[in-house]
């Protein structure tokens, strides 16, 4: 399964271990992939999981102002699943800010989503942003405050680009901080119930500076429990950096 955009919205497509584009999925007009249409005809997607019933995950964001959303859809990309999940197969999540955008979808082993992103309290001022879904769409309102919590650093600009579960039920967001020029890579630890984790880094904030422009990109988490983040970095020339954490 692969997610992306086009210039009319969202896209899913699913290939064969060949590389050929699956018939079997999407619908028989576009046989092998969806392209999906938000809120306002707007929609870009960012990450996607898999549920262990096959039905697909498929998060970004959508509407006016720009939120989180997520959809569902059928194994076989023929539908939504509007039944079963939110309104009409998705849903948003408002953080009353001026704009939101979803850049990861994890899924709890108790069905539950997670959507972390970042969230726009103005147009120079972002912080990270976490969100829980019940499985039916939902708000979960035993995590954070209603359902969502954010976190800034002290500077003023957080740009959230992953997230990983870890076995323990703790959450790790990933991405960067700066002011609006040069950005350091950073991490954020809550636990189960969204409240940050005041025994990870400084209350539950790890700022790490590289050299003068950092940008934090994939998360992964080792069976050690130590944890690896991939991102950029820039000081004459652009490079490539991974960093481990205890």
């Amino acid at each position: 399964l692969v997610v992306g955009n086009s210039d009319i919205g969202g896209a899913l497509a699913r290939f064969l271990p060949n590389g050929m584009l699956d018939p079997d999925f999407g619908n028989s007009n576009h046989p092998g992939f969806l392209r999906l249409l938000g809120v306002g005809n707007y929609l870009a997607l960012s990450d996607i999981a898999v549920q262990p019933d096959g039905k697909i995950l498929m998060a970004g964001h959508t509407g006016t102002p720009l939120q989180f959303a997520v959809s569902r859809f059928l194994a076989d990309g023929s539908n939504n699943d509007g039944p079963n999940f939110g309104q009409f197969g998705g849903a948003l999540v408002p953080f009353g800010t001026v704009a939101d955008r979803a850049s990861a979808v994890e899924l709890q082993p108790d069905g539950k989503i997670l959507l972390g992103g970042t969230v726009f309290v103005d147009d120079i001022t972002f912080d990270f942003g976490i969100a829980r879904l019940n499985a039916d769409g939902t708000l979960d309102p035993s995590f954070g405050s209603g359902g969502k919590a954010t976190t800034g650093s002290p500077a003023f600009q957080e740009t959230c680009t992953s997230m990983v579960l870890q076995p323990d039920g703790k959450i790790l967001l990933g991405g960067y901080a700066g002011n609006g020029d040069m950005n350091d890579l950073m991490l954020v630890r809550y636990n189960a119930d969204g409240v940050r984790d005041s025994g990870f880094g400084t209350d539950g904030v790890v700022i790490t500076n590289v050299q003068s422009n950092d940008r934090g990109g994939a998360l992964a988490f080792q069976p050690d429990g130590k944890i690896i983040m991939g991102g950029t970095t820039v000081f004459t020339n652009d490079d490539l950096v991974v960093l481990r954490y205890l």
